[in-house]
C-alpha cells in the first residue's frame, strides 16, 4: 500500500478536521482533483490509482498514533476518540477513467483526510509508470541540498508530502536530513514525524479559510476564519495563511487584534520578497515589532530562493521556510502540479483567488467572477 496509515497525510488535515469537528459537524464539502500540467495522460494509470484509494478504507488510526497526537497539545479528548474510530468509505469518492477525474464529497471532518492521500497516491503511481529510481540522480542533488543548508540559520521543513516521489523516498530524504541538516526542523507528515522521531507542523490550508465563504458572507468570510481559529485554539498554531483571497485583502482583514495574537503568517504564492516587505509594513504600522513575527515561506521554494529570502530578511523579520517538490520530488524527471482544492461547502461554491495566475479553482465562473470583485482582486 502506499499510503501507511490515516495520519500519513499533513498535520493541518487533522487542525482542521478538529475545528470542522467542534464548529461545524454538519457542514459537507466537495473536493476536485486537477493535474495544471498540460499534456498528462493519468487514465493509462486509472486502475492502479483506484485500487490504492480504495486501500485507504481499510486504515485506522492506531493507539500509539492517538498517543502522538496527544503530545503535540493541541487536540481535545473528545476529538481524539472520534478519530480513533475514523473510517474512510468508498462511496466518498468517485474516480472517472475518461476524462480522467477525482471527486470527494462528505462531511468536512471526515473527508478534509482524502486530500492528502489522494495527491500522494496519484503521484507515487504516476512516476512508478515513467521512471524507476535507478535511473534519476534524486540523491545527488539532495547532497547539493544539504551542502546548501549550511548557509542557512533559518528553520527548514518538508511540506511534500503531497508532491512526494514516493513514500520510501520521503522516508530516505527525512532520515538524513535528520542527521545532517541543522536547521531541518521538522515534517508537516504526522506519520513519518512519529516513525522518525522528528518534530511535527502546520497549521490551516487554503480550504478552512475558503469553507468560511458558505458560513458568512464572502467578504466576511476571511476575518471569520481567522478569528474562530484563535477561538479553537487559543492561540496555538499561530500561523496565518496569508493568500487565499489575494495578499492585499488578507491585509485589510489582519488587523491590530490578529495580527498581534498570530505568531506570523504563512506565504503561499506572489513573489515573496514582495510579500515579505508588504508584511512587515503592515506589521510597522499597526505599531507591531516585525522582529517579534514570523514568516514561513513555502511557494515553490529551491535553496538558492531560500537563501536569498533569508539574507534579505535577516534581522528585519523571522523567516523560516517549508518546501515541498524541491525536496521530495527532485531528480526523478519532470514534476506534475497536481492539486485537489474545495470547490463547494454546504452546496455552495466557494474558491481560493491567490496572487499567482492560474492557482485558483472554482467550478462556478459568475462566483469566481463575484470574488474577485468583493476583494479587489485581479485575474
Amino acid at each position: 500500500m502506499i499510503i501507511k496509515s490515516l495520519l500519513d497525510v499533513d498535520f493541518y488535515k487533522a487542525t482542521m478536521s478538529q475545528l470542522y469537528f467542534h464548529q461545524f459537524p454538519q457542514m459537507t464539502g466537495k473536493f476536485r482533483f486537477k493535474c495544471r500540467t498540460p499534456n498528462i495522460d493519468l487514465s493509462k494509470v486509472y486502475d492502479k490509482i483506484r485500487e490504492q484509494i480504495y486501500n485507504c478504507t481499510d486504515l485506522v488510526v492506531m493507539l500509539y498514533e492517538i498517543e502522538f497526537l496527544d503530545k503535540q497539545g493541541v487536540f481535545t479528548d473528545d476529538y481524539l476518540d472520534f478519530l480513533s474510530g475514523l473510517r474512510l468509505a468508498r462511496n466518498q469518492v468517485v474516480i472517472n477513467k475518461d476524462p480522467f477525474e477525482i471527486e470527494v464529497t462528505g462531511y468536512m471532518h471526515r473527508i478534509t483526510f482524502w486530500e492528502t492521500m489522494i495527491l500522494a497516491i496519484v503521484n507515487e503511481v504516476y512516476f512508478d509508470s515513467i521512471s524507476a529510481f535507478k535511473d534519476c540522480d534524486a540523491d545527488a542533488r539532495l547532497q547539493e541540498k544539504i551542502a546548501l543548508s549550511q548557509d542557512v540559520s533559518s528553520p527548514i521543513f518538508d511540506f511534500g508530502t503531497r508532491r512526494r516521489r514516493s513514500y520510501a523516498w520521503q522516508w530516505n530524504v527525512l532520515r538524513q536530513l535528520k542527521s545532517r541538516m541543522p536547521c531541518f526542523s521538522g515534517t508537516s507528515n504526522v506519520y513519518l514525524a512519529r516513525e522518525i522521531g522528528i518534530p511535527v507542523v502546520g497549521t490551516m490550508a487554503h480550504e478552512y479559510i475558503s469553507s468560511m465563504q458558505a458560513v458568512v458572507h464572502p467578504r466576511d468570510s476571511q476575518k471569520r476564519a481567522l478569528r474562530l481559529w484563535l477561538e479553537e485554539y487559543e492561540g496555538r498554531l499561530g500561523i496565518a495563511l496569508s493568500d487565499t483571497l489575494g495578499l492585499d485583502a488578507f491585509l485589510r482583514d489582519f488587523d491590530g487584534y490578529l495580527a498581534r495574537n498570530y505568531e506570523g503568517v504563512r506565504q503561499d504564492s506572489g513573489d515573496p520578497i514582495a510579500v515579505g516587505e508588504k508584511v512587515v509594513h503592515h506589521y510597522l504600522s499597526l505599531g507591531i515589532d516585525p522582529t517579534t513575527k514570523k514568516i514561513v515561506f513555502s511557494d515553490s521554494l529551491d535553496f538558492p530562493t531560500i537563501l536569498k529570502i533569508h539574507n534579505r530578511f535577516k534581522g528585519i523579520i523571522k523567516t523560516s521556510f517549508g518546501i515541498g517538490t524541491n525536496l521530495m520530488n527532485d531528480g526523478f524527471g519532470d514534476p506534475i502540479n497536481i492539486v485537489m482544492k474545495l470547490v463547494e461547502c454546504n452546496d455552495r461554491p466557494v474558491a481560493k483567488l491567490s496572487d499567482s495566475p492560474g492557482k485558483e479553482m472554482c467550478e462556478d465562473k459568475e462566483y469566481l467572477a463575484y470574488l474577485r470583485k468583493a476583494f479587489n482582486a485581479s485575474k
